[in-house]
């Protein structure tokens, strides 16, 4: 930036003349304190460069756009400060002011010059930003009161709330506050695509729509746009919420239609029974080019695509760092206190803004299901009656082909990480070190399979997080080409396709339109949040006569079949995704594991033909094992600090399931391409960034390497966690451990591996052992359980507490739980050729079938739809494996990774 040096200069001669009392205004925090004397010169050049602007403006309002820059240049110093202070602290003993002289600050920035040119970056962007605000003010005036202000004269500015969005360019959203009440929003941005999507609300409510959609005022001028201010207000009775979430339905299918993103909880306002969508820059999305993973896998995201899972409006999961429970930052979040991620650990804030009160409470939105699907409903029929006239050329959707539209590369809480790493005190004080830790982005773009294309976006992204502003893109509805912040061509052919023409198809497939499967994907997508349903009272049976188990598996097995997505002889499904690492929950294209993906089913699947004969299973298992296939040819490529390696997920499930489906299938092709691509992995690399855990970390992967026979890479294995485990540090459980109640935990799977290890590789591990924790999971007894069958110990001491569990489970309303105890009990009944046992988890599947011919669902306790919960673990495929397991119990329980 040329000439910085120069404009930083005069700023600090300017902060030299600053008197006491006017720096003593700017004392809100120490950091703002040391920036006192800055912020009053600022203050006083804003003077100056506003007596050439026509706008009436209290001394309020001033204030208010100087402390705009005063966080700006907060978030920009807080790492050097609170460093500094430290220090000064270590030194003196105690607290200690901050230096803000000017000398001080010269001292400061010779040590710190990156954070020099950063913060005259800074005010200077401010400067821009502000004066082009009030300029556009003066102007616009007289437009503003004839329609915002219903033709009163524009009063008085009496403040501005600055920096309501994100950063671009050094400019943000702003709403300006008048005397008399009165607020316009000021976004310096093209939006009319906003004005199209408003324009196509109005025409919806003139064509008949059961309620109205709200429709706000927008101006839209050249290169920035005025809009009406709608404030969060009440509901003023019941009936009011329940129009409201009928409302929420009308909008969800709608923008489904427009194939919107990212409208979370923050995008969306509720005023009264009106929910009203106040940032609309991301309707008519373009799609990346897909990666080269199995047709059948595309196929399933195209799909995701085409539902409501991605809207952010039902739900927008957030992974905050591994061991923390992800947020859910979802327009139907329940107001609370919400958490987002930092450079290091997270943020706390509360936001309500967006969640329809009554006398004082929220609404939530799982008590109005039936009116959201209601507005789903509705909206579909009032979109289909119009289908026609929609695809004319005068239809406000044609309108929408031409404006830009935002697009967002990577999320923007990454790049608020990325930004916040760019400001440790190391980088700050040398150029190049702060380069390099930019450039590691350059060096994953380099392993992308487009890399020319990504490695041009990613240096737009570096550019702009190197100033502290996140990336701006665009593009247009009806282009495949990316374009930059100044709507100049960065990359053509950069998109899948182009979505008006998608939109177009959607219109046009309106009368096949799967309404019955998109309320599903609906509900599955709105489970992904922090919604709890009422507990149901627990459905007891007792064993019927003969029930036919494996007539009942097969039909489960079918069902799965029946919403599995084929292509070219491979199998994909949409489905509830869990993981463990964040406590997170998505509604996605399944992944290659054995917790919540394709690996587990193809298990199932596997063991189902065996038993059955049929060979249509045997065809489904081959084509569920395709994604793993994929998964494990690219494993090992992954730049996550975390790498997941366990028997559930990751590499390790990934692994196994193609080991023990080459044993059950007969087909050892599969087990030489697991050998094949473990002896290619770089497992040492690996095991470094891995946890400890059987789900996802070393533990399970040793136990799949030692019922696979790979004894060479047990050892290596071994090692590793002999080293990890020598501290003695007990690694924290998971956030959502109560989750995987039904699976091994650590100290328990660490001695199975213990007893696994003797007795293959010949020799006892050195690792500490870890106490058990005290509460008795079917998941821990089950492991116990398995060590005495090994060991030929007759686990007499475990019968009570096996008995005590399963009368926990008997009352359990959670279908999960009485999966687990199915497998405990037969489990039990072997080790103990117990026929009590068998005919105790009997009763728990003739439950599971009561439940059904009762309910009319697998899962009635779940918000979700039992198409989507697939898990081998807790989901259908669990189901059909139970069934199984009654039917013939030597079948082996995907649970302790044994042989078959």
């Amino acid at each position: 930036m040329p000439g910085w040096e120069r404009e930083l200069a005069l700023w600090l001669e300017e902060a030299s003349r600053a008197e006491g009392e006017a720096v003593m205004a700017w004392n809100a925090s120490p950091e703002e304190a040391a920036l006192g004397p800055l912020l009053v010169a600022a203050g006083a050049a804003l003077t100056r460069q506003l007596a050439h602007v026509d706008v009436r403006m209290l001394p309020s309002a001033h204030g208010a756009l100087v402390g705009l820059l005063s966080r700006r240049l907060v978030a920009a110093c807080a790492q050097v400060l609170a460093y500094e202070r430290r220090a000064i602290e270590a030194v003196s003993g105690g607290p200690a002011p901050l230096d803000a002289s000017t000398m001080g600050w010269l001292q400061r920035l010779e040590a710190y010059p990156v954070l020099a040119a950063l913060l005259t970056r800074r005010m200077l962007d401010w400067r821009v930003h502000v004066g082009e605000m009030l300029s556009r003010l003066a102007v616009d005036s007289e437009l503003l009161g004839r329609t915002l202000f219903h033709g009163a004269p524009v009063p008085v500015l009496a403040g501005v709330l600055g920096d309501l969005g994100d950063l671009h360019g050094g400019r943000s959203v702003a709403v300006l506050q008048f005397e008399g009440g009165l607020r316009a929003v000021y976004k310096p941005k093209d939006l009319r695509i906003t004005r199209g999507v408003q324009e196509f609300c109005a025409f919806l409510n003139e064509r008949g729509l059961p309620l109205s959609l709200h429709v706000r005022e927008v101006l839209c001028r050249e290169g920035y746009t005025w809009e009406e201010f709608v404030p969060a207000g009440p509901c003023e009775s019941a009936a009011a919420a329940g129009r409201f979430y009928f409302r929420m339905g009308m909008l969800v299918r709608l923008l489904q239609l427009l194939e919107g993103r990212d409208f979370w909880l923050d995008n969306v306002v509720a005023a009264g029974e009106f929910p009203v969508l106040v940032d609309l820059e991301m309707v008519l999305q373009p799609r990346r080019r897909m990666s080269a993973e199995p047709l059948a896998s595309r196929l399933a995201e195209e799909r995701l695509h085409e539902s409501v899972a991605l809207l952010g409006i039902l739900a927008a999961p957030l992974a905050i760092a591994p061991g923390v429970p992800a947020e859910d930052v979802g327009a139907l979040a329940t107001p609370r206190v919400f958490m987002s991620p930092l450079r290091r650990g997270h943020a706390r804030w509360t936001h309500d803004a967006h969640a329809p009160m009554l006398a004082g409470e929220p609404v939530r939105a799982v008590e109005h299901l039936e009116a959201l699907l209601d507005g789903y409903r509705a909206m579909h029929a009032r979109l289909f009656a119009s289908r026609h006239e929609l695809l004319e050329a005068g239809s406000p959707l044609a309108r929408m082909a031409g404006p830009p539209v935002r697009y967002i590369h990577r999320d923007t809480w990454s790049c608020h990480r990325l930004i916040q790493a760019g400001l440790a005190p190391a980088l700050l004080s040398q150029q190049e070190r702060r380069e390099e830790a930019f450039s590691s982005l350059l060096r994953a773009a380099r392993a992308h399979p487009e890399a020319e294309a990504e490695g041009r976006v990613v240096r737009a992204e570096v550019d702009a997080m190197r100033w502290l502003d996140v990336p701006y893109f665009l593009c247009h509805a009806d282009s495949d080409a990316l374009l930059g912040a100044d709507g100049q061509l960065l990359q053509a052919g950069f998109f899948e396709g182009d979505a008006f023409s998608r939109l177009r198809r959607r219109i046009r497939e309106l009368d096949v339109f799967p309404l019955g499967r998109h309320e599903d994907l609906l509900r599955s997508t709105l489970a992904t949040g922090r919604h709890a349903l009422a507990p149901l009272d627990p459905v007891r049976a007792e064993e019927e006569s003969s029930p036919d188990w494996l007539a009942e598996a097969i039909g489960v097995g079918d069902t799965l079949l029946g919403e599995a997505i084929s292509a070219g002889g491979a199998l994909a499904w949409l489905g509830m995704t869990y993981q463990p690492l964040h406590d997170l929950w998505q509604l996605d294209v399944l992944p290659a594991d054995l917790l919540t993906g394709s690996a587990g089913i193809a298990l199932v699947l596997a063991n189902l033909y065996r038993v059955s004969g049929l060979e249509r299973f045997r065809a489904a298992a081959l084509g569920a094992l395709e994604p793993v296939r994929w998964a494990v040819a690219h494993a090992g490529s992954s730049t996550a600090p975390l790498i997941e390696t366990g028997a559930f997920r990751g590499l390790g499930a990934q692994l196994h399931a193609l080991h023990q489906c080459g044993i059950v299938l007969e087909a050892p092709e599969l087990q030489a391409l697991a050998r094949t691509r473990l002896a290619a992995l770089p497992l040492e690399a690996l095991l470094a960034r891995t946890s400890l855990d059987v789900v996802s970390g070393m533990t399970g992967l040793l136990l799949v390497l030692l019922a696979s026979d790979e004894l060479g890479a047990a050892r290596l294995v071994v090692e590793v966690l002999e080293q990890r485990l020598a501290t003695g540090a007990v690694p924290p459980p998971w956030p959502g451990s109560g989750t995987l109640d039904g699976l091994p935990p650590l100290a328990e799977g660490l001695e199975l591996c213990a007893g696994r290890v003797e007795k293959r590789l010949g020799s006892a591990p050195r690792w500490r052992r870890f106490a058990p924790r005290e509460r008795d999971t079917l998941g821990a007894l089950l492991t116990r359980l398995a060590m005495a069958r090994e060991q030929g110990q007759p686990g007499g001491s475990l019968r009570p507490r096996v008995l005590r569990a399963l009368e926990e489970a008997h009352a359990a309303s959670s279908v999960a739980v009485q999966l687990d105890a199915i497998e405990l009990a037969l489990d039990a009944a072997q080790t103990w050729e117990d026929a009590a046992l068998t005919s105790r988890a009997r009763r728990f599947g003739a439950a599971l079938l009561a439940r059904r011919r009762l309910r009319g669902r697998w899962f009635p306790e779940r918000l979700e739809a039992d198409v989507h919960q697939l898990s081998a673990i807790w989901g259908l495929s669990a189901v059909a494996h139970a069934f199984l397991r009654l039917h013939e119990p030597r079948v082996p329980s995907p649970r302790l990774l044994a042989p078959p």
